[in-house]
């Protein structure tokens, strides 16, 4: 009996990497087997070692936020994010240790929700041009040093859905720099992001405002539009931004027609047609 207790014992702590508790007098594993043959006592005990908090440390948060796990499916989610990791190349000692994996465990982010965030994490450090990077990191202080380790952190990244919002406002935001436009404020394009104007949309309307000349006051203009309001107001986006670029076009355009003058070729006074 002594031998099939030590076995069972053996094989219950080897599976979880905690075949070091064994020997451990203080425990005393096996004579309490022995004298239960109850498996869930032994684990009951486990659970008070220093040993198996170290190597469960996402358990405690888990219990703390009124949630529990069993060490099966704990262990099974290390596996999964193992895995997802080297599909995107990380090297193995990126998320190693039992810490790290507590870490995602205990922010709730699942196998599926890691792999999005490695997906983001990639293409946000790989693929994107340098004026969206430098936008993540001047709305969100996201640097392309620490992308990776910003999406895989859930202290930091709160939900994928949220980020990806973030991505896409740094991408439209870059591609107001690329179209020579210049740089737009975080909140107007979170604001453009938000309703649902994609990059490309986004991008011909920068490239249709870069090329007016509306937004500079003339000696008899008093009221001050930035190449943001033509864009906000092109868009569709903020109305009083509407209302001011399209009340300039219109008033550019009277004064061209009372003077006789080429309004049809001049792209500053009404190249953007109705900025409805």
């Amino acid at each position: 009996m002594a031998e099939t207790a030590n076995e069972i014992v053996r094989d219950a702590l080897t599976a979880y990497g905690l075949e070091g508790l064994l020997n451990n007098e203080e425990l005393d594993l096996i004579n309490l087997y022995q004298d239960t043959a109850d498996l869930n006592a032994v684990w009951v005990r486990i659970k008070q070692s220093q040993e198996y908090v170290d190597r469960f440390p996402g358990m405690a948060a888990l219990a703390a936020a009124g949630r529990a796990i069993s060490e099966e499916t704990y262990v099974a989610a290390e596996r999964q994010y193992a895995f997802a990791m080297s599909l995107y190349g990380l090297p193995a000692t990126f998320y190693d240790s039992p810490e790290d994996f507590g870490n995602l465990i205990a922010g709730d982010v699942g196998p599926n929700e890691l792999t999005a965030r490695l997906a983001l994490a990639s293409e946000a450090a790989i693929s994107v041009p340098a004026e969206v990077k430098q936008q993540l990191e001047d709305y969100y202080g996201i640097t392309e040093q620490d992308l990776t380790a910003y999406y895989l952190d859930p202290e930091r990244a709160t939900n994928i859905f949220e980020e990806r919002e973030r991505f896409g406002a740094a991408q439209i935001g870059g591609a107001a720099i690329q179209t020579g436009m210049g740089p737009i404020t975080r909140e107007s394009a979170e604001r453009i992001s938000a309703s649902g104007i994609t990059e490309t949309e986004a991008r011909q309307g920068f490239q249709t405002v870069a090329a007016t000349t509306l937004q500079e006051e003339t000696a008899s203009e008093q009221e001050d539009i930035t190449e943001t309001d033509v864009a906000l107001g092109l868009m569709g986006i903020d109305e009083e931004s509407r209302r001011k670029t399209e009340g300039r076009r219109q008033r550019r355009l009277a004064q061209f027609k009372q003077s006789g003058g080429p309004a049809a070729t001049q792209a500053g006074y009404i190249g953007l047609g109705s900025a409805n």
